[in-house]
């Protein structure tokens, strides 16, 4: 996704440019095509309400922050944050249940500009961890991921 082929002056984003795909609505089912975004990615297991999934999440947005005031300043290319985003499942490939915390398995995810090279990510994934005491920065990755066709 290359943010920024907005045909007006306000900021590209992926919300911006993909709406059908983040608008989902209460009073209707639709079925949408989700292409190959680029995302920085966290994985875990476990309950969503403990510290550790919470600095796993502020991680990303660290990161996802720090790419964007990257951009800004080298290319005078800006955009809007995306939203973070999440892909839940079950740890032990049982049924769902969001009352079995402890053997919930997630990736938490961000969705950063096609321009965004594993080469240039390395580089700010390092100034990033010697700026901040987070220590699941070290377990973020870069990765393309394709949905496909979804119902929202």
């Amino acid at each position: 996704i290359n943010f920024g082929k907005g045909v007006d002056k306000m900021k590209p984003g992926i919300k911006r440019e993909f709406p059908e795909q983040y608008v989902a609505s209460s009073k209707r089912i639709d079925v949408v095509d989700v292409p190959k975004f680029n995302f920085i990615m966290i994985d875990g297991i476990g309950n969503p309400n403990v510290p550790e999934f919470k600095l796993k999440s502020k991680a990303l947005r660290l990161l996802s922050k720090h790419v964007r005031t990257y951009y800004r300043e080298k290319d005078q290319y800006d955009y809007l944050l995306s939203p973070l985003e999440g892909i839940w499942d079950t740890y032990d490939n049982e049924q769902f249940d969001v009352e079995r915390k402890k053997f919930i398995k997630f990736t938490l995810m961000i969705v950063v500009p096609d321009r965004l090279t594993s080469e240039v990510f390395d580089h700010l994934k390092e100034e990033i961890i010697a700026k901040h005491d987070n220590p699941y920065l070290i377990d973020i990755y870069l990765k393309s991921w394709e949905e496909g066709l979804n119902v929202t």
